[in-house]
């Protein structure tokens, strides 16, 4: 109970931030599909709902500072502060500021592993040489937000109200618990909140349980990616509970991987203000 609790909390955190950059999300691809061919020197990678969006706001703002983007970039002080805080919070269009930034792409790398049977997992093409920023949390934790996520604040409610929802995402869950269905589960039809692709009597407990997506998937992403580290280039772990404990020390950490030196810890303490929860608000 209290960790549901918890992770409920971190949950109302998450989509605050959420909502703060969903416009971004729409017009500049927030949520795009990182490929080989995109100009990256590093790739953050995590499993859903582990705290990537939290550590992109605080990257953006460390970079920023650091950089001194908006004070010493001509290019970034014609822009307007929308149009600013838009590349700032998607990271990547940053390094075209300074050319001493990292370009850092973000990815969940899950296409090839959330619903398939874990037996069949493959190691996602994206990985091999990439340097990677692999942030953990607590499975147990990640699963309790990862069900609200997808069972409460799913994409149905989110999706253009022109288009007809539907439950594709979910297509290869392969639950016991229920059949899967391409139209939602709506108490009223009219009404996106009401909608979601599991059914009403679908639990918290059963998407624990489930085979594919579930907390065994959590956990076993993990120790699947670092058992594959040998084909990465670089990899650095960050766990979600040490930023949340020491986020000072921890940025400093990720930006010296980045190859991002003499850093000074006003500008890190700025940057965890910045993203912090009160600030977002």
């Amino acid at each position: 109970a209290a960790a549901a609790a918890a992770a409920a909390a971190a949950v109302v955190i998450v989509v605050v931030l959420l909502a703060a950059v969903a416009p971004l999300a729409a017009v500049h691809g927030f949520n795009g599909k990182v490929t080989k061919q995109d100009d990256f020197t590093h790739l953050l990678v995590s499993f859903p709902k582990s705290g990537r969006t939290w550590l992109r706001v605080l990257l953006g703002y460390a970079f920023a500072l650091h950089f001194e983007l908006r004070e010493r970039s001509a290019k970034a002080r014609r822009l307007a502060d929308d149009e600013y805080y838009k590349k700032l919070l998607k990271l990547t269009p940053l390094a075209e500021f300074d050319c001493r930034m990292p370009t850092v792409a973000v990815e969940h790398c899950l296409t090839e592993l959330e619903f398939t049977p874990r037996a069949e997992w493959q190691f996602p093409a994206l990985l091999d040489d990439a340097a990677v920023l692999l942030l953990v949390r607590d499975p147990r934790d990640a699963t309790v937000s990862n069900y609200f996520q997808k069972h409460v604040r799913h994409h149905l409610q989110h999706a253009d109200a022109s288009e007809p929802m539907h439950c594709d995402d979910f297509r290869h869950l392969d639950s016991p618990v229920f059949e899967w269905r391409r139209e939602p589960f709506c108490a009223d039809a009219a009404r996106r909140a009401t909608c979601s692709c599991f059914p009403p009597h679908y639990t918290l407990l059963d998407f624990v349980r489930e085979r594919n997506g579930g907390f065994a998937t959590a956990a076993h992403y993990t120790a699947f990616m670092y058992e594959q580290r040998a084909r990465m280039r670089a990899l650095h772990v960050v766990r979600y509970e040490d930023l949340q404990a020491r986020p000072v020390d921890e940025l400093r950490k990720i930006m010296l991987y980045f190859g991002v030196t003499a850093v000074r810890n006003d500008t890190l303490e700025r940057a965890v203000r910045e993203a912090s929860f009160d600030a977002m608000r």
